[in-house]
């Protein structure tokens, strides 16, 4: 499986933002602050299995609306 994202809106609509392989029931994916993107779960034959909407709002240090720890 493998987790694509693909940009919301604008021009590059139709082109992958960022890909990432499921490992161990998680994919990490890196997307820029204020991404819109929306997320697409593939089988290994590229067929869609789930799709959901992302969008990181610039909020300052928090990811996820979760504030980002430092040094701990």
């Amino acid at each position: 499986m493998r987790v694509v994202a693909i940009e919301s809106g604008g021009p590059r609509a139709a082109a992958p933002r960022a890909a990432a392989p499921v490992t161990n029931g998680a994919a990490i994916l890196s997307l820029p602050v204020c991404a819109e993107v929306t997320l697409r779960v593939l089988n290994a034959d590229g067929e869609v299995l789930g799709a959901a909407a992302l969008r990181e709002p610039a909020t300052g240090e928090r990811i996820f609306n979760e504030q980002v720890v430092a040094d701990w």
